[in-house]
């Protein structure tokens, strides 16, 4: 150590003991002028070794959180398990990638006061909506966030992994085979680097910014979040990985192609039966299945399972005929939804439950039916009449899709549209593949993810127009719960006070049934002395009082029925709003919308589709539950 004083004075003083103590060094002190001490007692004497608690030598920097270990995937990962990670700055103040996606592609985030999806100005905003969906801690003395990298592995499966070393002092000097980075103990997994097991491992600290490859695999099948500790030497926790439940689901999935009837033959059963098989067997299915199964919905803990019908190829006939005519387009070889408008009276029902058993109104709006829809009914009624089947229908078809334009009201062919599924209604199984995502496996798992409830990553104008239509019913909804819970509440209290009445009825009954018998006896015991007039009177009275209690029963069950009804209009407005709920859910659970063509995430429009996210896995997980 030393001090130096270029001008002035220095004092050094205590109340206490001041100690100087070099350990194996010589301790020198000089002066230009006088050298004075000054004491009561002055003691020379030899060398005492002393015991110093918490006195690192200066080099070592590596105090708990100084080295930060972040985990991404390695460059050869191709989606063979779920893996959702954050990049952050030099500073560690601002999260700067997700997924490899720059956090500045981000167009819109999700306001919770106008319940719209807004245009996001400013790093702040985007930093906020994204770092809410992963799980945080904070190391080192710095107190800095850390966004924990989120994997899903399925019972047996290993995930290859990056360890990437972050010094929090950029000056720091590494004791060489001394720092090292290991990996706490949980039964769960199985953890190796070069040759090293779970905490056996040493992964020696070279530098900043310094990256390892090790792997995980996981042993068991867990329920719960598990968390895997990344620990230094001296067992600081110096980062985690957040483990995702890795139960997986059985997806059963159909591959139904559609065949299209032109004209008429002797021999058309077998015309067209050929033909779909042709067909069927011209889609590469085991790539399908691979995709699925082991680069796409894998990722989420979901395992399609091909369902076959060997002796009879299931399939679909359409026909320019009365019963497809508003769907189909021979000329143009296409499929589209059913439009029409406020006029049209055509098969058209003025009110309708959809899949979810929500009651949809048409009357007085414009409205379609949806291909898709059209396409699960004929499934159905072929196939399977008592609707056992839950899992996935793919339609395949060598058709082209005709998008309706709601202002210019016409369609227009829409040959680049790969395919089309909806994430609402929620129990809407049915999947549509056309002619050119036939060629395009990724469309699969986008397509089915969109059934399993995902949106697309990219903002869409019609996202808050959507929910603006969800939450303006959720209002009507409440207000109208609202009048019934009155009604009800004053129904309650005319029935209390008919209660009361119908007390004081059977009281004046009582009374008048007693009039009644006592001049029936006067009569027995004296026939003289018998008032006729007052005991007809008292018959009388006795039927018209109950007369009035026949009357105000009846308006306790009036009032009663009146109630019973308006306790089912609140059970239908609570199913409702709850189902609007979810379909609100549904659009905003991801806070946040990337724009198009920026990341590699399967609900995106880009040709090299990889990772679903963490997020994604929780929604696909809650709606898997109408599949199975």
């Amino acid at each position: 150590m030393r001090t130096r004083i270029v001008k002035g004075t220095m004092n050094i003083s205590s109340d206490g003991d001041i100690e100087f103590h070099t350990f194996g060094g010589d301790l020198t002190f000089s002066a230009g002028g006088k050298n004075e001490w000054t004491s009561p007692q002055t003691i020379i004497g030899a060398y005492e070794p002393i015991d110093v608690e918490d006195f690192p030598p200066e080099n070592e920097k590596n105090k708990a959180g100084s080295i930060i270990a972040f985990i991404k995937p390695t460059s050869s990962y191709k989606g063979e398990f779920g893996i959702d990670y954050c990049e952050m700055n030099k500073d560690l103040t601002e999260i700067t990638k997700i997924q490899g996606t720059n956090i500045s592609a981000i167009e819109y985030i999700f306001d919770e006061n106008t319940k719209q999806f807004k245009r996001a100005t400013n790093i702040v905003e985007k930093y906020n909506a994204v770092k809410k969906l992963y799980h945080t801690k904070k190391y080192s003395e710095s107190k800095k966030e850390y966004y924990a990298t989120w994997v899903f592995l399925s019972v047996g499966q290993t995930a290859n992994l990056r360890l990437n070393t972050f010094f929090i002092d950029k000056s720091k000097k590494v004791k060489k085979n001394e720092e090292f980075i290991t990996f706490g103990e949980n039964p769960n997994f199985e953890i190796k680097y070069k040759g090293q097991t779970n905490n056996q491992i040493k992964i020696f600290v070279e530098k900043h910014n310094k990256e390892y490859d090790f792997e995980i695999k996981a042993l068991k099948t867990f329920d719960t979040v598990e968390y895997i500790k990344i620990i230094d030497e001296k067992s600081n926790e110096v980062g985690i990985i957040e483990m995702s439940p890795n139960k997986v689901e059985t997806l059963e999935v159909k591959i139904i192609p559609i065949i299209q009837k032109i004209g008429s033959s002797p021999n058309e059963d077998i015309i067209l039966k050929k033909d779909a098989q042709s067909f069927y067997e011209k889609i590469k299915i085991q790539d399908i299945m691979s995709t699925l199964n082991q680069k796409s919905l894998n990722q989420v803990g979901i395992q399609c399972k091909l369902m076959t019908n060997p002796n009879n190829l299931e399939f679909i006939v359409i026909e320019n005929n009365k019963d497809w005519k508003n769907y189909f387009d021979e000329e143009k070889k296409a499929l589209k939804n059913w439009n029409y408008d406020i006029n049209a009276t055509e098969n058209r029902p003025p009110i309708y439950k959809n899949q979810d058993g929500l009651e949809v109104n048409r009357i007085g709006v414009d409205d379609s039916d949806n291909i898709i829809d059209k396409l699960i009914n004929a499934y159905y009624d072929k196939y399977d009449k008592t609707r056992k089947y839950k899992g996935a229908l793919f339609f395949i078809s060598d058709c082209i899709y005709m998008q309706y334009s709601d202002n210019e009201k016409t369609y227009t062919e829409s040959p680049n549209t790969y395919g089309i599924s909806r994430t609402i209604p929620i129990k809407n199984n049915g999947i549509i593949i056309f002619r050119e995502g036939l060629k395009k496996i990724e469309t699969y798992p986008h397509e089915l993810a969109h059934m399993l409830g995902l949106e697309h990553s990219f903002f869409d104008e019609k996202d808050n127009t959507i929910l603006r239509t969800f939450y303006d019913n959720i209002e009507k909804n409440n207000q109208l719960k609202t009048q019934a819970e009155q009604f009800i509440n004053n129904n309650d209290e005319n029935i209390k006070i008919l209660k009361e009445n119908e007390k004081s009825l059977y009281k004046k009954k009582k009374y008048y049934i007693g009039e009644e018998d006592r001049w029936k006896k006067n009569y027995e015991e004296d026939k003289d002395d018998f008032n006729k007039n007052a005991y007809d009177d008292a018959i009388k009275k006795r039927e018209e009082v109950e007369q009035e209690i026949i009357e105000n029963n009846a308006k306790i069950d009036e009032f009663e029925k009146a109630n019973q009804e308006n306790r089912k209009v609140i059970e239908i407005i609570n199913k409702n709003n709850k189902t609007f709920a979810k379909y609100i859910n549904i659009i905003t659970n991801i806070p946040y919308k990337i724009k198009q063509s920026k990341t590699k995430n399967y609900m995106d429009y880009y040709i090299d589709h990889i990772y679903f996210s963490k997020q994604q896995k929780i929604i696909i997980q809650n709606d898997i539950k109408d599949y199975l």
